[in-house]
């Protein structure tokens, strides 16, 4: 077909038009097609859009929840820590040794009538008196030698064999507590000291043992006699009939001496005297007591109390009360490895139950530490109680 000059820049320009119109079509139509068949995916522009700013959003806000959730656990770090540090010294034990008790102690004698020059004698309780005096008096002067001694009692009992009738041996007994006093008081032994004075009349108990050691005939009959025959029922005038009295002379002769004796006890105590300003004592030794009195001048959170209380464990490292002490600062100081150092061998003692229960906590083992306060806490300790409570409350 011939067209015109006129009309052919609008033919053709209607040919481009709906030949784009066409191509357009055609790609639509592929796309279409290809989502179809599965081969590909296409996003249309709007929503390739939304799905980036869909991805951005959700990125922004898991990061703010990790935000929230570090910055929430920093917080709770923080304040357990701070409510560690604060609970620290009310949680923690520092042990007050004993105070530097003076030494004490006693000295104890016998005078029997088993030797040969007393029972020889014509008196022979009179001359058992005056030689239990003597070495009463002989004791009491050589440890008054030592000073800051003080005799603080003197103890004094006599003991005698059966003697016929259970009234028969209590007057004989009677009479020779009497003459005891009498010497003693007449010697002056015991000077200032308090005295206490007693005769028991009729010794079974020592008889008993000493017949079960001896070789006398019939020894195991004449201890069944003693354990099942009252005294006051004839105890030893059944025996002096066992046997036509061999057992009972072989008593008399061997074993009524071992009896007949006279105990005393010396009772001392020897005062060390301190300058409580030096802490030094009257022998130039440094004590714990004064070491902890000095340290306890300090802040317990300060050098000087640390250092006084670490010197402590090392002059006395066999103290419990020392070692304790020492475990406790450094658990102030968060310094749980040496801490463990100074308890750890005190770690089953009751007065350490409840620092090693604290100690535990710092290093993390709350398990072993509930068990080491749970203990302290039944034993009395208020310390401990309030650890628990904390730890619980986690």
């Amino acid at each position: 077909m011939l067209l015109c000059s006129l009309c052919t820049p609008a033919t053709e320009a209607f040919a481009c038009k709906h030949k784009s119109a066409a191509m357009q079509s055609a790609s639509v139509s592929k796309e279409n097609r290809a989502v179809r068949t599965g081969k590909h995916t296409v996003y249309k522009p709007g929503k390739k859009k939304n799905k980036k700013k869909q991805g951005k959003e959700l990125t922004a806000i898991k990061d703010s929840m990790l935000t929230v959730a570090v910055a929430a656990k920093i917080a709770t770090k923080t304040v357990d820590k701070r409510d560690i540090d604060a609970e620290l010294l009310s949680w923690l034990t520092f042990m007050e040794p004993e105070r530097e008790t003076p030494n004490e102690g006693s000295v104890k004698g016998c005078v029997s009538l088993n030797g040969n020059d007393v029972l020889n004698e014509k008196h022979p309780y009179d001359n058992m008196n005056r030689e239990v005096c003597a070495k009463i008096g002989a004791t009491i002067r050589n440890l008054c030698e030592q000073a800051g001694t003080t005799i603080t009692g003197v103890h004094v009992t006599g003991y005698s064999a059966p003697a016929g009738s259970v009234q028969k041996s209590e007057k004989a007994a009677a009479q020779r507590l009497l003459n005891l006093k009498d010497e003693l008081r007449r010697s002056r032994a015991t000077g200032k000291a308090s005295l206490e004075a007693g005769w028991t009349s009729e010794d079974w108990d020592s008889l008993a043992v000493l017949v079960r050691q001896s070789d006398m005939p019939l020894h195991e009959a004449v201890n069944g006699i003693i354990q099942n025959t009252d005294p006051v029922a004839g105890r030893e005038q059944t025996i002096a009939r066992l046997a036509g009295g061999v057992p009972y002379a072989y008593m008399k002769e061997r074993l009524y001496p071992k009896v007949e004796r006279i105990e005393y006890s010396i009772d001392y105590r020897c005062e060390q005297r301190s300058n409580k300003q030096s802490g030094v004592s009257c022998e130039g030794g440094i004590t714990l007591a004064s070491l902890c009195a000095t340290a306890n001048g300090y802040a317990k959170d300060s050098k000087e109390f640390a250092d006084l209380m670490d010197l402590s464990a090392r002059l006395f490292p066999n103290s419990v009360e020392a070692n304790i002490n020492a475990g406790a600062v450094a658990l102030l100081h968060k310094d749980t490895t040496r801490a463990r150092k100074y308890m750890e061998k005190y770690a089953t003692a009751g007065k350490a139950l409840g620092n090693m229960g604290v100690l535990c906590l710092m290093e993390g083992n709350p398990e072993k530490a509930e068990l080491y306060l749970d203990m302290a806490a039944a034993a009395g300790s208020a310390q401990a109680k309030k650890a628990l409570n904390f730890l619980r409350k986690k």
